[in-house]
């Protein structure tokens, strides 16, 4: 139970809005409450410091493309202090959320050894949730990887242990990123297409990121000539997301590539309002930009 005037139960209140946050795809506010958090903690090394030092960095690191190594320096700091606690736990929450940045960043091999680091750290029950989140991006980024030898079992084991503790986003998605890995092997864009209408019907459970399956249905409708399809999907995806949310520019890329291949007059107008979002040679872009 929370006490007014409490520093530390403020901070964890702090802590639960701003993952409500950064679920909602509202990272500038995710980072206001982390630094609230901070802010009314007492100095020194501490669990509640770690979490928040943490959640701040993955805040920061899905705001824009500038802040790759800000958010790698706060993960840093975090990891530092789990270390000076001697706390596995907390150290495999930092791995947590690097694989998230490094994902975010389209740093593949980084993402997997995060998350493995995270898998072999989060072995207590109550990390289960955090470990079967790791498990998920591990599985997913191994299909960019190529790493298909591994990428069933990974997706089967991920898909099982959701299942049995009730890890709704991870169980929605599993399906998907098996489907995924289908298209890479075989093509099957007809499966891709089902797996992602049925992650998006489930947006009430799964929150808005159901909706950043659209763009591989936009993908599997114009791959197979349905280009007008495409780009509704396309329009759809990014209606769905705030302009300051971390996914603009995969929306926003995918929509314009649909509008290219139909001829759309408005392309140009379109893609002059997303010019800023053109990633700069040599430099760290969120991924899609």
């Amino acid at each position: 139970m929370y006490v007014a005037g409490d520093p530390v139960a403020a901070a964890a209140i702090a802590l639960d809005l701003a993952l409500l946050a950064v679920w909602d795809t509202d990272n500038q506010r995710a980072h206001e409450l982390c630094a609230t958090g901070l802010a009314r903690l007492p100095e020194g090394p501490s669990a509640e410091r770690v979490r928040l030092l943490a959640f701040d960095a993955l805040a920061i690191g899905c705001l824009n493309d500038s802040v790759y190594a800000t958010a790698l320096r706060g993960v840093t700091d975090a990891r530092s202090m789990a270390t000076a606690l001697n706390d596995d736990s907390l150290l495999g929450l930092t791995y947590v959320v690097e694989q998230i940045v490094q994902w975010s960043f389209g740093r593949i091999e980084m993402t997997i050894a995060a998350a493995d680091e995270a898998i072999r750290r989060l072995t207590s029950p109550a990390d289960v949730q955090w470990r079967i989140d790791a498990a998920g991006h591990r599985a997913f980024a191994l299909t960019y990887a190529g790493r298909f030898a591994e990428v069933d079992s990974a997706i089967g084991d991920v898909l099982r242990v959701a299942q049995e503790v009730g890890h709704t986003g991870q169980a929605t998605w599993s399906p998907f990123y098996r489907a995924w890995a289908s298209v890479q092997r075989s093509g099957d864009l007809v499966g891709l297409e089902a797996r992602a209408h049925e992650v998006v019907a489930r947006v009430t459970v799964v929150g808005p990121f159901a909706q950043l399956a659209l763009p591989w249905a936009a993908m599997s409708r114009a791959e197979r000539g349905n280009r007008e399809g495409a780009l509704e999907a396309a329009t759809r995806a990014r209606l769905a997301f705030p302009p300051t949310s971390q996914f603009t520019g995969v929306c926003d890329g995918c929509e314009l590539w649909c509008m290219a291949l139909l001829d759309h007059p408005d392309w140009s107008l379109r893609f002059r309002e997303c010019e800023h979002l053109v990633p700069v040679a040599g430099s760290p872009h969120f991924a899609g930009r």
